[in-house]
């Protein structure tokens, strides 16, 4: 019995003290700073339990791009990031303040979307006033990507 109890112990230490660096057991809400394991954004979506959601990242292009560029540089910013929806840049709009307090603030200007409204029009999100609209792909606008988490 002595042996068990010790074995158990060992064991509950060793998981106890084991590194997590997805901490699957954090739970966040929507605008705080997300920063676990090298992948840094401010949160814009949970799902139930909130413990994983969608963030948005901290950094853009030095430039506006074109739509299919925009997209590009989303989908190159590593493992897991990606262009956002409409829906996911009206959630970067209404989290935009804490972006700003982050140094991370977005430009009161157009940001592509993934998605096309037909085959020459990219929709886009004004994050000066959050409403969306639709635009020439050969459009200049900023670009913001998202990622899971």
């Amino acid at each position: 019995m002595k042996r068990l109890f010790l074995a158990l112990s060992v064991l509950f230490a060793a998981v106890a003290c084991a590194p997590n660096d997805g901490d699957d057991l954090q739970t966040y809400k929507i605008g705080d700073h997300y920063n676990v394991g090298g992948v840094e954004g401010v949160v814009i979506a949970l799902e139930e339990g909130a413990h994983h959601g969608t963030i948005v990242g901290l950094t853009e292009p030095d430039e506006e791009l074109i739509w299919e560029s925009a997209n590009s540089w989303c989908n190159s910013q590593g493992e897991g990031w990606y262009a956002p929806s409409i829906e996911e840049l009206g959630r970067v709009y209404g989290v935009r303040e804490i972006l700003a307090s982050l140094g991370a603030g977005l430009h009161a200007s157009f940001y592509w979307s993934c998605e096309e409204n037909g085959p020459d029009y990219g929709r886009y999100v004004n994050m000066q006033n959050g409403n969306d609209n639709h635009g020439t792909k050969g459009m200049p606008c900023w670009a913001r990507a998202v990622r899971r988490f």
